[in-house]
């Protein structure tokens, strides 16, 4: 039962310290259109493709810790049946 609540824990946690993210990344897209047509640069796109990348390394870099801590306080993988 206390593996379901790691797992349960893990998940909310993660999906808290990205969504900021994946909410303000539309946001982000919009404020740099704007910016690009007012400043008239060709930058646009590389930013949108940096601010794109951040995301989803952070996606992966907590996904991966979740993954740690599930397998250390679980111990689920030596117990294949």
């Amino acid at each position: 039962s206390s593996q379901a609540l790691v797992l349960v824990a893990g998940g909310i946690i993660s999906y808290f310290c990205v969504n900021p993210y994946l909410l303000s990344l539309v946001d982000w897209r919009n404020a740099q259109n704007e910016e690009a047509e007012a400043l008239v640069h060709a930058s646009k796109t590389m930013n949108k493709t940096l601010k794109t990348l951040l995301t989803f390394s952070l996606i992966l870099i907590i996904s991966l810790i979740e993954f740690g801590v599930v397998n250390a306080t679980i111990d689920g993988l030596s117990e294949i049946k």
